[in-house]
């Protein structure tokens, strides 16, 4: 409701949202041009319909130069916290993008690559040789 006081008569309601929560949520990460919602929306317009605003290099701060509307599958896959999946020597940003790949389903992918356990007979399967989960060191 502050944010509705702020700028009660804003054209661009659902980016004005989305600046709003950016500013509450990661202010001391914004450029200073885009403390100004104006400047912001002149910079990046209207999001495409359910897009999200992603940084291209996550170190760096919101502006212009690195900031992108993308979707929250993109955005997932961009952070620190996705780890890589390589399956015979090739990297994958992600176990769906792995699975759409070869053709097979993510669980498959995960099962290949952490190895599982069949609940009837309590058999442990190891990982498939090839198969690695690494930690994301950066983009």
């Amino acid at each position: 409701m502050r944010t509705r006081r702020l700028l009660p008569s804003v054209e661009f309601p659902h980016t004005f949202y989305k600046w709003a929560y950016l500013l509450r949520t990661k202010r001391s990460q914004v450029c200073s041009r885009w403390l100004d919602f104006r400047k912001f929306h002149a910079d990046m317009g209207n999001p495409p319909t359910n897009f999200e605003l992603g940084r291209i290099n996550p170190d760096r701060p919101f502006s212009k130069e690195n900031c992108e509307w993308v979707t929250h599958r993109e955005l997932c896959q961009r952070s620190y916290g996705s780890p890589v999946w390589i399956l015979d020597g090739k990297k994958y940003k992600s176990s769906y993008e792995a699975a759409s790949s070869l053709g097979v389903s993510q669980s498959c992918i995960i099962r290949r690559c952490k190895g599982y356990t069949y609940t009837p007979t309590g058999k442990r399967y190891p990982p498939v040789e090839g198969c690695s989960i690494q930690p994301r060191k950066g983009n």
